[in-house]
């Protein structure tokens, strides 16, 4: 995998993600559900999410880690794993990149697995995707259509809707 430049939120709210803060605050104009599977299916529906828009963003925050929380995060990964955690860039107050087809896989296990929570936005078909609070993950979208589009696509990767 190659280097993963890192991006400010600005930037990413500029890319046009749907951007919530908090679980709990209100959330106007955007609807919800909660969606739960395997790492599997979870890794399946974000490859899948990919395909349905142009742009896709991730956050994570890996910059932010203590030398010592980072050797920690690190000993949790396999050899390739660490390899691709060294591509993302790393630079204080910058926790957006691109996700795509070569980065995707390795922030869906580590998030699916607990061992480092990312947020993934999809920009065409405006969803944010949040992991994994023991295999659910809330999903937010701007309108009822998209959310539809993506707890049907979410149901055929083996995720439901719970």
């Amino acid at each position: 995998m190659k280097e993963v430049i890192a991006l400010s939120k600005e930037i990413a709210l500029e890319a046009g993600i749907l951007y919530i803060e908090k679980f709990d605050e209100n959330l106007p104009g955007k609807v919800q559900a909660i969606l739960k599977g395997s790492e599997e299916a979870f890794s399946l529906f974000i490859k899948e999410c990919l395909k349905r828009n142009k742009e896709a963003y991730v956050d994570f925050y890996q910059a932010q880690l203590s030398d010592e929380a980072m050797k920690k995060f690190l000993s949790l990964l396999s050899e390739t794993q660490r390899q691709q955690a060294m591509c993302f860039e790393k630079v204080k107050g910058k926790y957006f990149f691109e996700l795509n087809e070569d980065n995707y896989q390795f922030l869906a296990t580590i998030t699916a697995r607990e061992i480092f929570f990312s947020t993934f936005y999809f920009v065409d078909k405006k969803a944010t995707l949040w992991g994994n609070y023991n295999l659910t993950y809330p999903l937010f979208c701007e309108s009822d259509v998209d959310l539809l589009e993506y707890t049907l696509l979410a149901r055929a990767c083996g995720l439901e809707r719970v």
